[in-house]
C-alpha cells in the first residue's frame, strides 16, 4: 500500500493529515453515491399516506365481478336466478358479519350485493337498496345512506319528470339612498326569520330525531351564514326533488343539517345529479365529476331551502325518462316509496304516492286510492304533519260514508279525532268523537265503545278551559261504564273528576267521588287502587284540619299497605305527623 502512494504522491507531500483528509473526502463521496442510489433524501423524513377523506362510492364502482358474464352481457333467467340465490348468500353474510360486530366488513358485501342486483331489475334492487338503507340508517352510517339516497335519486328522476319550475321572481332589494355624498351606499343584509322559523318553514310540528343518519353532515362550499339548518319534517310534499351539494365527513352538523352550494333559487328547485345509468351494466354507471381539491358531489332530496342552480353541464342533465309500461311503472314507484320511507325522506315518498294516487284517479282504482290515501295518511302522520294527514283520512271518511261500510267509517273517524288531539286541536276533535257517540247509539245500537268516548271528549274539554263540559262528559262515563262493568273506564272518569274538583277547591265533592271510587276498586277487587283513595281522604282532610277523620282514612290505608307490604312507612308517617298537628291545634 506504501508503495502505491509513493508511486501517485511524492514523498514529501505524503504528511499524515494529508492522508486524512483524502481518506474524509473519499468517504463523503461514498456515503452520497450510496445515498442516491438507495433513493433516501438527507434530512427530510418519509411523510405517511394519509386516509383518503372522501371515499368513492361502492355503489358505483366498475370493477368487473367474477359472478358476472365477462365479457358483460345480457343474463338470461337461470342466469338471473344464480345470481339472485348468490346475492341473497351475500345479504345473509354480511348480516352475521354485522353481529360479529365487523361492521365494514358487512357494509362491503352489501354493497357488492346492491351492484349485482342491478342485473335482476329495477324493482329488486330498489327492495335491496331500501333494506340496506334502513340498517345503514339505524347504524348511522350517514355515508352509506347517502350513497343509496344517491342511487335511489337516479332511478327515480329515470322514473318521474322533475317538480315544476318556480314561476315566483323574487323581488329585488332596494338600496337606500346614501346620507354622506362621496361615500358608498351600504345594501342593508338580509333579516334573519322569526327564531325557530327557517325559510319557507312549515309551521307543522317538528319530527323526530333522525338520528345520526338522517343528520348526514353534509354541506357545500358556501359560508355556514348561507343558510339555516332545516328539519326533515318540515319539507312540503310538492317539493320533494333533489339538491346538488358537497358532502363532508364532519359528524358535528345538527340533525337534518342542509347547507345548499349557492344562494340563488335554482331553475325548479330539483337539480339532479345522474349517478349512471338504471340499466343493469355496472360498466355504465360513473361517478360525477367534481373540481379539483373539491369533496365529491352527492344528491339528497330536496329540504325546502333555497337553492341555486349551476352552469348547465352534462353532470346536472336531468336523464331521459326510462320507457315503462303502466304495471310495471307503478311497481317500481311503489318499491321507490318504500325505500325512501326505509332511508327516512318522507317527502319524497309522498311525491312518490301522490304520483300513484293521481294514476289510479285517472284509472278510477277504487282498491288502489283507498289504499294510497291510507298510505299517505300513515305517512304523513308518522312524521308529524297533521294537517296533509287530515286531509288524506277526511276523503277516506267521505268514501266510507258513501258506500256506506260503517266499520271503515267508524275507523277513519277514529282516526281524525286522534290526528286532531295529536295536533293540539281539541275542538276538531271533539266533533269527530260525538259524532262517533251518535253512530254507536242509534246506528250499531252498540254502547260500549261511548264511556271511552266520554272520557276523551272531557279530556278535550279540559284542555280547552271547559270545566263545566269536561264534568259532565267525566259523568256519563262513570254513569255508563259502572252499568256495563267497564270498571277500568269507570274508576278513571271518577279519578279525572275528582282531580277537577280537587283543582277547582271543591273539596266536598271530591270526596263523595273518592266514596265511590272506593266501591269501585273494591268491586275490581283492586287493592292498591282502594289504597290510594284512601290517601287522598287522608290529604284533604289534613288540607281541612280535620285530623281525626285524616288519621282514620290514613289507618285504613295502612290496613292495606301491610296486605301489600307497600308505602308502609308513608302512612305510618302521615298518621304521626297529623296526630302531632292534631295535638298542636287545640
Amino acid at each position: 500500500m506504501g508503495r502505491f502512494w509513493q508511486s501517485v504522491i511524492p514523498s514529501q507531500q505524503l504528511s499524515y493529515p494529508s492522508l486524512r483528509g483524502l481518506v474524509q473526502r473519499t468517504s463523503v463521496v461514498a456515503l452520497l453515491l450510496l445515498l442516491a442510489h438507495s433513493g433516501i433524501t438527507p434530512g427530510i423524513a418519509a411523510t405517511p399516506t394519509e386516509p383518503d377523506e372522501f371515499p368513492p362510492n361502492p355503489l358505483e364502482l366498475t370493477t368487473p365481478d367474477p359472478l358476472l358474464p365477462n365479457p358483460p352481457r345480457p343474463l338470461n333467467a337461470q342466469e338471473q336466478q344464480q345470481l339472485a340465490i348468490a346475492c341473497d348468500a351475500l345479504n345473509l353474510e354480511a348480516q352475521a358479519k354485522l353481529q360479529a360486530g365487523d361492521r365494514i366488513g358487512a357494509f362491503d358485501l352489501w354493497n357488492r350485493e346492491l351492484r349485482l342486483r342491478r342485473f335482476l331489475g329495477l324493482v329488486p334492487e330498489i327492495q335491496a337498496l331500501g333494506r340496506v338503507g334502513d340498517i345503514a340508517w339505524k347504524e348511522t352510517d350517514t355515508a352509506q345512506v347517502r350513497w343509496i339516497t344517491k342511487r335511489l335519486d337516479a332511478i327515480l328522476n329515470q322514473i318521474l319528470p322533475p317538480p315544476a319550475p318556480s314561476t315566483v321572481t323574487p323581488t329585488p332589494t332596494p338600496t337606500p339612498t346614501p346620507t354622506n355624498p362621496g361615500k358608498i351606499p351600504v345594501t342593508p343584509s338580509p333579516q334573519p326569520p322569526a327564531s325557530g322559523t327557517t325559510p319557507n318553514q312549515s309551521s307543522s310540528p317538528q319530527p323526530p330525531t333522525m338520528g345520526n343518519a338522517q343528520s348526514a353532515a353534509i354541506r357545500s362550499n358556501s359560508s355556514p351564514s348561507s343558510s339555516a339548518p332545516v328539519n326533515s319534517a318540515q319539507i312540503r310534499t310538492n317539493q320533494s326533488g333533489s339538491i346538488r351539494v358537497n358532502s363532508s365527513s364532519s359528524s358535528n352538523a345538527p340533525s337534518g343539517a342542509v347547507q345548499s352550494s349557492s344562494s340563488q333559487p335554482s331553475r325548479s328547485q330539483a337539480i339532479t345529479v345522474q349517478s349512471g345509468s338504471v340499466q343493469p351494466n355496472l360498466a355504465q354507471a360513473g361517478t360525477t365529476a367534481t373540481p379539483t381539491n373539491q369533496p365529491p358531489a352527492t344528491t339528497i332530496p330536496n329540504r325546502n331551502i333555497p337553492v341555486t342552480s349551476p352552469t348547465p353541464t352534462s353532470s346536472t342533465t336531468t336523464p331521459p325518462l326510462l320507457n315503462l309500461d303502466p304495471a310495471t311503472k307503478i311497481r317500481v314507484l311503489e318499491a321507490l316509496g318504500i325505500a325512501y320511507q326505509q332511508v327516512r325522506l318522507p317527502q319524497v315518498a309522498v311525491r312518490i304516492y301522490e304520483q300513484i294516487l293521481a294514476d289510479a284517479r285517472q284509472r278510477r282504482d277504487e282498491a288502489k286510492i283507498e289504499s294510497t290515501l291510507i298510505t299517505l295518511g300513515q305517512l304523513h302522520l308518522s312524521w308529524f304533519s297533521y294537517d296533509p294527514a287530515a286531509t288524506a283520512f277526511r276523503e277516506l271518511l267521505d268514501r266510507s260514508r258513501a258506500r256506506g261500510d260503517r266499520p271503515y267509517e267508524i275507523l277513519y273517524l277514529n282516526q281524525l279525532a286522534y290526528i286532531h288531539e295529536q295536533a293540539k286541536q281539541p275542538e276538531a276533535a271533539i266533533a269527530y268523537q260525538q259524532q262517533l257517540i251518535a253512530l254507536y247509539q242509534t246506528v250499531m245500537q252498540d254502547p260500549k265503545p261511548i264511556p271511552a268516548l266520554q272520557i276523551r271528549i272531557g279530556d278535550n274539554y279540559y284542555s280547552m278551559g271547559r270545566l263545566d263540559l269536561a264534568e259532565q262528559s267525566y259523568q256519563a262515563a262513570y254513569q255508563l261504564a259502572q252499568p256495563l262493568l267497564q270498571l277500568a273506564h269507570a274508576s278513571d272518569s271518577l279519578q279525572k273528576l275528582a282531580a277537577l274538583y280537587l283543582a277547582n277547591n271543591r273539596l266536598d265533592a271530591a270526596l263523595r267521588v273518592y266514596d265511590f271510587l272506593i266501591g269501585v276498586e273494591q268491586q275490581a277487587y283492586n287493592t292498591y287502587g282502594v289504597m290510594a283513595a284512601y290517601d287522598k281522604i287522608g290529604q284533604i282532610y289534613i288540607s281541612r284540619k280535620e285530623y281525626p277523620q285524616a288519621i282514620l282514612a290514613f289507618r285504613r290505608g295502612l290496613d292495606l299497605a301491610r296486605q301489600l307490604k307497600y308505602r308502609e312507612d308513608y302512612f305510618t308517617g302521615q298518621i304521626q305527623q297529623a296526630a302531632q298537628q292534631g295535638k298542636a291545634g287545640q
